[in-house]
């Protein structure tokens, strides 16, 4: 009996350090904080940044962003790496705001490269964008012979609101964006989304043609148009859970 545990053990250990490993290899942990400097800050806990755009310039792929608590503002976040985690700090809420009415913020957070790959955000308020609260790029419609865009994104338990348009928009070919456990609501509220400038139309969750999209557990109101949709050629698309 005693000469059995020993596999076990054995097994336990090689688990415990590859698990350490991977933790290690996910990347760095910055920090920002409305509190924060981005002149004299270094992105570490004790020495925070402002703006999560000054942060993103130090990061690299896997690395994670974590938000102190209190308002960020946003001119167009725009995250161009793979497999990026913004999320608040643990027991903490931070809220990220773009203005609707400048249409060079066309969005609060921009995934605005079609090759990412891989990403989360996590309890975080997003409101405003001239046009969209959360945009998943692609090259759709650049003339190239392949067709794709940003993918295998998770946003889990988060707030969207208040946008210019769509709470949420994905174009074609932006596959795996999952959208878990998250409020949506007040889209439209814009002049993006007035008569004369092609309102109203804006949807909670806009998907044209981006396939197995996940939307589970969320809940959605005071939307100007649908509420949300999968169209345009999306495909096995999972919808469930949700109240609107």
């Amino acid at each position: 009996m005693k000469h059995s545990l020993l596999p076990i053990l054995l097994l336990f250990s090689l688990l415990t350090l590859v698990g350490i490993n991977n933790h290690q290899a996910f990347g760095a942990i910055y920090y920002c904080s409305p509190s924060g400097n981005d002149n004299t800050g270094n992105g570490s806990l004790s020495k925070p940044y402002r703006n999560v755009e000054r942060a993103l310039q130090d990061m690299t792929a896997g690395d994670e962003l974590q938000l102190r608590d209190g308002n960020y503002e946003s001119d167009e976040i725009r995250i161009e790496l793979n497999n990026i985690t913004i999320k608040s700090y643990p027991g903490e809420w931070a809220v990220i705001t773009a203005p609707t009415d400048i249409e060079d913020a066309s969005s609060c957070i921009w995934y605005n490269e079609p090759d990412v790959q891989g990403g989360l955000l996590e309890n975080l308020e997003i409101v405003g964008g001239y046009y969209y609260g959360i945009k998943f790029e692609t090259n759709w419609d650049w003339g190239l012979g392949v067709q794709y865009g940003v993918r295998n994104i998770t946003i889990r338990n988060c707030v969207i609101h208040d946008t210019g348009r769509d709470c949420l928009k994905i174009t074609p070919g932006c596959d795996q964006i999952h959208i878990l456990n998250c409020t949506i609501y007040n889209s439209g509220i814009g002049p993006s989304n007035l008569p004369q400038n092609g309102g109203p139309n804006a949807e909670g969750i806009d998907n044209v043609n981006g396939s197995n999209m996940i939307v589970r557990n969320s809940y959605f109101s005071n939307i100007s148009t649908n509420g949300l949709y999968a169209k345009g050629g999306a495909k096995n698309a999972l919808i469930e859970g949700n109240l609107l």
